[in-house]
């Protein structure tokens, strides 16, 4: 018996093939990108979009592993700090500034973001930068439910798609 191909970011067998005939590999139709970034004609920008997505898969990846939820929430920062910054490059023509503050970005991008998404980068600039020190490592595991890191994947996800559909 053949053995289910399985979504690359959330692990679940796929109901379809449309993403590996769209050339975005195996991915379930809730990580597909809405459009075939293999298609975006400036390479900066291609760049930036394709690594957001390798790095939210790699987000999974760690979640999945059982104990590294830490690092699965810095992968998602990770991811859509990458995605913001195809945005940066696409507006402003400029290579992307070497900061990693999610709201700041997305200003530099001139993204027009809900106070939602506000809030949700905001929270998400915690896992980038408080995230790396030993003491406040403990204490953001001590304060975060195993649902939340869930939640962020998701909302993370949700934010690169967000993105890719700006991509022009």
């Amino acid at each position: 018996m053949d053995k289910p191909i399985r979504c690359r970011v959330c692990r679940k067998p796929l109901r379809s093939k449309e993403s590996i005939d769209r050339g975005v590999g195996p991915t379930c139709a809730k990580h597909i990108p809405y459009k075939d970034i293999s298609q975006i004609a400036r390479k900066d920008v291609r760049y930036w979009i394709q690594e957001a997505y390798e790095d939210i898969s790699t987000a999974y990846f760690l979640k999945r592993a059982g104990k590294r939820k830490l690092e699965s929430a810095f992968f998602a920062h990770l991811a859509v700090e990458k995605a913001i910054k195809s945005l940066v490059a696409q507006n402003t023509h400029e290579v992307p500034p070497k900061i990693h503050n999610l709201v700041e970005l997305a200003k530099r991008a001139g993204l027009h973001t809900t106070q939602d998404q506000r809030e949700f980068l905001l929270m998400l600039n915690v896992y980038e930068i408080e995230g790396r020190y030993p003491a406040e490592r403990a204490k953001i595991l001590a304060r975060t439910p195993d649902s939340r890191f869930e939640e962020i994947l998701e909302k993370a996800s949700g934010f690169i798609q967000w993105c890719t559909q700006r991509i022009k």
